[in-house]
Formats: C-alpha cells, structure tokens, sequence
C-alpha cells in the first residue's frame, strides 16, 4: 500500500508537481523521452513533443518525487472507497480514503472502551451529506486493552471519577488531572499526522481532528498544544480534562481553528456543566466555536457530524 512504500521512502511525498508545462516545453524531445522513461512511462507511439509533454503531465500527479528522484513504481496504489486496517505509529487504525489526492486529512479518536470500528459509521454520513469530499479519513484504536474489542487511551479510573463526581460535584470533577498521562499517545496520534501530511502534500491547516469523550480529551489536548494551527476542532461530548493547563493554552487564541462542541444535557458520564465550563473556556478567548447542546446523554447526535462535516468541506473549498 502506498503508506508503507511512502514511508521506506522516508521524506518523499505523493503528488508534489516536478514539472510545469512551460518547463517541459523548453526541453528537447531527447530529454523528454528520458523523463517519460525515468517516471515507468511508455513512449511508444508518441511522436509529437506535445504529447510527450502531456503524458509526462498525467503521469507525476501519480508519482513519489523528490529533485530528480522519481518513484513511480506500479505498487503504488491507494484504496478508493473502501475501509483499510493498517497500523500507524503501532496502533491499529481504520483509514477510508475517498478520493485519490485527499485535500483533508480528519482524524477521529474513539471514546474510553470503545475502538477503532466506533466512530467508523461517520465516514459514510458525511460522504453522504458532501459526496464530492475529497478526504483521507483515520479512525486509530487506542493501544491499552481492556478487554475484548474494548480499549482506552490511558488508565482511566471510571470509579474514582463517579466517587469525586459525587462527592465534589460535576465543576471538580477533573480538578488535578495530569495531562502526563496522555504524553504517550499524544505523540503517536502527532506523528500519524504529520507522516500524513507529508505523505498527502498537505498543510495542519488541512487537518479536522476531533473525539468522543475521552478521544474528545486527547483531540483537545492535541490541538492545544502543537505548533501549527489545525484546519478543525470536533469535541463530541468532552470536557475541561486538564483545567490548569488548557486554560492558559486557551489565551493563545488559534485564528484559524474552527470548534464544533457537542454535549447531552443529561449525560450521565461526562456531565453537561463539564460541556459548559469548556464552553466558556473557548468563548471567553473568542475563539470560532460553535456549541450544540442536544437533549440526550452519552452520544454524538446528527447535528454535530452535520457540522463536522460542514467544517471538512470548508476546509476542501479553501483549497480550490
């Protein structure tokens, strides 16, 4: 597949353009018919300069080139249109590509006992309500095993957060939480990305990532912290996990972000007041946030992968 040939190749991307059609008018047919020769293209029946100059054209959106290094080996396919199983950075992943040259990369992180098939049925959702998308997607699976089929980003102890939740209330919550615990798959889900976007000739500003419940925490914290501006932000049922730190990243207002927050008033797990403390977290810094509140607990309604959706297709058309 093109993801392991890509990375033995280490720094070369897929489609970066070697040539324009004015470079290539100014050479010989000689030089030419070697170009067309070093890309595994066929000459034969080409006769006009023109044409050689065409076929070279189709032939690098399709190739791994850097300088004067061309790879466009026949084993360089890309699966359109269907789920693949892969692992990236050690952890299984599902990616669904629909389109041979993505122009969004959307990354989507599994809640706390969930896995990577969970947050899979969005793809279809959103191709549905933007057919023209052209997007690689990754749901990846978290690398800690609970039990068959169900995983979880870092030890979460769900009973000690219901004894605070009862003692304390929803505000306290996460009072003291560490984002040390997230330091590890914090890094691996980076790496995935930024392998990503050297593989797919892409820029952070591409990039929607997002998460369910604890993947929402991990998606936050992501975002928050590294050094570019992603494209978009989905926090689907989350809430202020590291309060100490993310309320000082938060004054760093990103410009380029768009959020889209979701939260169930009657969610039993994450509370709803949590939903609203990082509301306020992400207004008060006037960041481009958008929150939708929705009567039910623990889930993701239809609106906000509308809205998910609507940010991936905003960030395709600023590409065009």
């Amino acid at each position: 597949g093109v993801g392991m040939f890509a990375v033995a190749l280490g720094w070369l991307v897929l489609g970066t353009h070697a040539f324009s059609v004015d470079s290539l008018k100014a050479k010989g047919v000689r030089d030419l018919r070697k170009i067309l020769l070093d890309m595994k293209g066929s000459t034969r029946g080409i006769v006009e300069k023109n044409e050689l100059v065409q076929r070279i054209l189709d032939l690098q959106d399709t190739c791994l080139f850097n300088e004067d290094a061309y790879n466009c080996a026949s084993e360089i396919e890309v699966t359109i249109g269907k789920p693949v199983t892969e692992k990236l950075q050690d952890l299984d992943c599902i990616t669904y590509q629909t389109h041979r040259k993505p122009k969004v990369l959307i990354v989507l992180l599994h809640g706390h006992g969930a896995n990577k098939e969970d947050l899979y049925s969005i793809t279809s959702q959103i191709i549905a309500q933007f057919p023209s998308l052209q997007a690689r997607f990754i749901f990846p699976q978290a690398p800690i095993t609970l039990q068959y089929g169900s995983y979880t980003w870092w030890d979460l102890d769900i009973g000690d957060l219901m004894s605070r939740l009862m003692q304390f209330g929803p505000r306290e919550l996460f009072n003291g939480q560490s984002d040390e615990v997230m330091a590890d798959v914090q890094t691996r889900i980076q790496n995935i990305i930024e392998t990503q976007l050297s593989l797919l000739n892409l820029a952070p500003s591409q990039v929607l990532i997002g998460g369910f419940s604890q993947g929402s925490f991990l998606a936050t914290q992501i975002t928050l912290n590294y050094k570019d501006d992603f494209g978009g932000l989905a926090i689907l049922s989350g809430g202020l996990y590291v309060p100490d730190k993310w309320t000082n990243l938060v004054k760093k207002k990103r410009e380029g972000i768009s959020i889209v927050q979701s939260h169930g008033t009657a969610d039993p797990i994450i509370p709803y007041q949590q939903g609203l403390m990082l509301k306020k977290l992400f207004e008060d810094a006037k960041w481009n946030y958008r929150f939708i509140p929705f009567n039910g607990q623990h889930s993701i309604p239809r609106e906000s992968i509308q809205a998910l959706g609507n940010i991936a297709f905003s960030l395709q058309k600023q590409m065009t």
